[in-house]
């Protein structure tokens, strides 16, 4: 299990690596830096405001068909035209409140829009999503890998044809939200072409009770994914909406380091969708599930503080390199929500663990504390310290969030104190940090600076005690096991 899951890893993080930089630094970036911060704010504000929603699309069912499907493969093709019928009822739902919670705080004409667009593209993204748990929970992590960088590889494509190589051809937000439900559409055929060549016996039936039954199974999982999209996606809302004639360029500042916090945590996301199956099966046949959780834990450290750690300290260089309009917060903001990074990253591998053994109760109560600390954090700093006073709020709740999740994840699973594990986590950040401060204080260019600090990290690893030898000889047999047979087909 263990080298099956670094194989899929490795090939999932050099198949994102690939493609999805260029899309967050390359295109979006593009995209803002051609609108500008007050046009590009107001887009980041709606597309927040229609994400809070999404879990009304979802309703939990993504999650709670990975779980029920990676258990029993079977499950597929009974539940999903039923299923499909109750997503295509939650489109006509979400729409609606949607619609109905953006004139209690009163949108312009033009924001509504480019808001009905935005609703288009997150239905298109609700069955992307919902095709691509039902590859994963049958473990097909390669496909699922290639699947997971098709829409952002079309969008990059077709943006990228109109920035550097259209004539005539202007950007705008509704372009650009048009060919993002493009890149969705091309990758939901695709993901319906790979289900269709699986072996399965699929059901026609419109089965009304199990539709009940999909819909109070999967109401725990709703009720997650809003309280999480909430605590996450707040903060731009807010800014937009709190602080009058400067909301929009606030929330455009904001955003501007939101995204790099996205595109790092990119990997997280990533990881705790292919753990999730795997803890749910292994769960399910009795086997320890300590072994995979470490591996999980040690790789997730290594790099979000690597990657956390590097960019904090070269903050200010990052945002005046990206960015044509520079703000004096905006280092501060990145670096507050780089802090925030590595809480994220260490979440995502607990809380798989924690979903798969369908914990979810736990998991609201935590999510909600994480809400509505973050909704007081934010009205408290906001007013005086705008875009910084959100990123703040940020990492104070998401420390919180992480240490929760360690707690509930150690009494279900009696996983022990460990606390050798901790120290040694405590010693590899503060050498991280150590050895970055001392690297900027040499004559070099930042960007060596960073790049140094950034490997650093990795080589660290091994005599802070997060790896050992015996790891690093496994992954370098597998990688020739995988290199062999590549070779011999």
């Amino acid at each position: 299990m263990r080298k099956n899951f670094i194989t899929n890893i490795g090939f999932l993080l050099f198949l994102n690596l690939l493609v999805k930089p260029f899309w967050i630094l390359g295109i979006d970036r593009t995209v803002q830096n051609t609108l500008g911060p007050e046009v590009y704010g107001v887009y980041f504000a709606l597309f927040n405001f229609s994400y809070l929603f999404q879990v009304v699309l979802d309703f939990g069912i993504n999650n709670y068909n990975n779980r029920q499907v990676a258990q029993d493969p079977q499950t597929l093709g009974r539940n999903i035209m039923s299923t499909l019928v109750l997503k295509l009822l939650l489109g006509v739902v979400y729409t609606i409140i949607v619609f109905i919670a953006a004139f209690g705080v009163q949108f312009s004409g033009e924001q509504f829009q480019i808001l009905g667009l935005l609703v288009l593209m997150q239905i298109a993204l609700s069955f992307y999503t919902f095709l691509r748990s039902n590859v994963n929970a049958l473990h097909l992590f390669r496909t699922d890998a290639v699947l997971s960088i098709l829409d952002k590889l079309t969008t990059s494509i077709l943006c990228a044809w109109i920035f550097w190589g259209a004539s005539g051809i202007t950007m705008s937000i509704p372009l650009f939200i048009w060919i993002q439900i493009g890149g969705f559409v091309v990758a939901i055929l695709v993901a319906v072409a790979v289900l269709s060549r699986q072996k399965l016996t699929i059901s026609n039936r419109i089965d009304k009770a199990l539709i009940k039954n999909i819909f109070k199974g999967s109401l725990p999982y709703a009720l997650l994914g809003f309280l999480m999209t909430a605590y996450y996606r707040t903060d731009g809302v807010m800014l937009e909406r709190m602080l009058g004639d400067k909301g929009p360029y606030q929330a455009g500042i904001y955003a501007s380091a939101f995204r790099l916090l996205d595109a790092m945590s990119i990997l997280g996301f990533l990881m705790a969708g292919m753990l999730m199956p795997m803890f749910a099966r292994m769960i399910s046949q009795n086997t320890s599930v300590k072994p995979l959780l470490d591996l999980g834990f040690q790789i997730m450290l290594i790099c979000s503080i690597s990657a956390g750690i590097a960019c904090l300290i070269h903050r200010e260089d990052i945002m005046q390199l990206l960015y044509h309009v520079h703000d004096p917060s905006a280092g501060s903001i990145f670096g507050w929500l780089m802090a925030s990074f590595i809480c994220i990253s260490l979440t995502y591998v607990y809380g798989s663990l924690i979903t798969a053994h369908g914990s979810i109760k736990m998991l609201n109560y935590i999510s909600f504390g994480g809400f509505i600390l973050n909704i007081i954090l934010n009205l408290m700093l906001i007013p005086e310290q705008q875009a910084l006073g959100s990123a703040k709020a940020t990492v104070f709740a998401q420390v919180l969030i992480l240490l929760a999740h360690i707690a509930v994840a150690h009494r279900l699973f009696s996983l022990g104190s460990n606390l050798s594990k901790w120290l040694r986590s405590i010693f590899y950040l503060a050498a991280v940090i150590g050895v970055n401060l001392l690297i900027a204080v040499f004559n070099i260019s930042w960007t060596w600076q960073w790049v140094i600090g950034l490997a650093s990290g990795a080589f660290l690893a091994i005599p802070a005690g997060i790896i050992n030898m015996t790891e690093v000889r496994s992954l370098k047999t597998v990688m020739q096991s995988a290199i062999a047979r590549r070779q011999g087909s």
